[in-house]
């Protein structure tokens, strides 16, 4: 009963709809364990950012935690700083998600930024942080200049794209429609 775009959220990086350039240089990551703090970037929602930070620490099975940045970004700050400050046991980082790091609604961008900074600076050997915005402009540079940028930002219609578009949509149909009896008109997907 859930809406499709829960129920087949992609898991892996694998199945993500990337340029294969962006896949490649996060597959390099996940298999040589060269991580550096990231920012997803594009100038919309949708492209796969969240997806992505999530499927990380996921399939390089080490433990995470995401945080919605809101009008209440300060009150994170305590959380993340406990999490960032608890030892690791097997020599992989852990990962801090900071989804939608430019959002308007924090009260206070400046303070919630001055208090991250020494956060990502003094727990480089125990964490990662993976930064989501629409807006890379709205992330300031101190706290940017510590993050690998990498840009979702893709053209619906680029062939590569589409052809992914194109399997993954075949999939969830063959799944939710054929495989219980039903038919599609090609022409309609």
């Amino acid at each position: 009963t859930l809406p499709w775009v829960a129920k087949y959220t992609p898991k892996r990086i694998d199945d993500i709809i990337l340029p294969e350039k962006t896949r490649n240089m996060l597959k390099f990551a996940l298999a040589e364990n060269k991580f550096t703090h990231f920012c997803f970037h594009s100038g919309k929602p949708g492209t796969g950012k969240t997806s992505t930070a999530i499927a990380i620490p996921e399939e390089f099975d080490v433990d995470y935690k995401i945080f919605y940045i809101s009008e209440k970004a300060m009150e994170s700050i305590e959380n993340i700083r406990d999490y960032a400050m608890q030892k690791n046991v097997d020599g992989k980082p852990r990962f801090i998600i900071l989804d939608e790091a430019d959002t308007p609604k924090i009260q206070d961008p400046a303070k919630f930024y001055t208090a991250l900074q020494p956060l990502i600076e003094s727990t480089t050997s125990t964490v990662r942080f993976i930064l989501t915005c629409n807006n890379i402009y709205k992330i300031p540079a101190p706290i940017l200049s510590r993050c690998a940028p990498i840009s979702f930002a893709y053209e619906a219609d680029d062939p590569e794209i589409m052809k992914q578009i194109w399997k993954r949509l075949n999939h969830i149909v063959k799944l939710e429609v054929t495989d219980k009896g039903g038919v599609v008109n090609p022409e309609t997907l």
